[in-house]
């Protein structure tokens, strides 16, 4: 098992040309695609987004996963010699990225106490469970950062290829896009509906094969699931005060 990549790792730094330069005397694009692919349909509330009039993608509305991609006729031009892989992945991390990756919220435990309500030697141990975490709390702040052990993601990302082996992707958590690899030669002879099939089929490939890396949530966070659990208890006994039958 491995630490995860950093989502902040983008290749953000490509100098794409002007897309309302004209065309640089390059032979004329194939045709388009077929009409039944441009109609393709997407999930009701996908959000649609364009980078440098060459790469148009839609994103499902609450998983953000790829829902469908359209690529310009004139992309070699306005590419400039770059991979398009480059540029696709640029585009799906650049737009997946707004949406960020947040760090897992320990759900309250399922408690049981009976009929249990609050008494004495609850109390004594619920003060004694908020002073030891601040104290430990305390002594982890006075550490070098470098000694303390952070929350982190912990998994392999997963990978997937088209049917015809030119595309390959790779999910990071969330199911988000680190990175598209287009074979650059095959693209330079594909049509553009061809190259979107293939990028589409190896991200459908890879979500059905997505698993969710796990998250151990360090020292701190170690410190913060004690105090969840001895409040959910808290929460439990008060619930009580309210039941036919509950006794101190």
């Amino acid at each position: 098992m491995t630490t995860w990549p950093d989502d902040d790792e983008l290749a953000d730094d490509i100098d794409f040309m002007d897309p309302t330069a004209p065309p640089d005397g390059e032979e004329p694009e194939q045709n388009g695609p077929a009409d039944d692919w441009r109609a393709q349909a997407v999930p009701e509330g996908s959000t649609e987004h364009d980078l440098n009039n060459v790469v148009h993608l839609w994103l499902e509305p609450e998983t953000k996963k790829l829902a469908k991609i359209r690529i310009s006729n004139r992309w070699r031009e306005r590419m400039k010699g770059q991979p398009l892989g480059i540029c696709v992945t640029i585009a799906l991390r650049g737009w997946q990225k707004q949406f960020g990756n947040t760090t897992p919220q320990e759900d309250a435990p399922a408690v049981e106490v009976g009929s249990a309500k609050i008494d004495q030697a609850f109390m004594n141990r619920w003060m004694e469970t908020l002073f030891s975490v601040t104290e430990r709390e305390q002594a982890l702040d006075a550490l070098p950062p470098e000694q303390v052990k952070r929350g982190r993601w912990v998994g392999e990302p997963t990978v997937a290829t088209s049917d015809n082996r030119m595309v390959t992707v790779t999910l990071g958590r969330g199911m988000k896009t680190l990175e598209v690899d287009i074979d650059e030669e095959w693209a330079q002879k594909a049509n553009v509906s061809q190259i979107c099939d293939a990028v589409q089929e190896a991200h459908n490939a890879a979500y059905a094969a997505y698993v969710e890396p796990e998250y151990e949530p360090g020292e701190y966070g170690e410190l913060q699931n004690e105090l969840i659990e001895v409040h959910a208890e808290m929460k439990a006994r008060i619930a009580n005060y309210g039941t036919p039958g509950g006794t101190r």
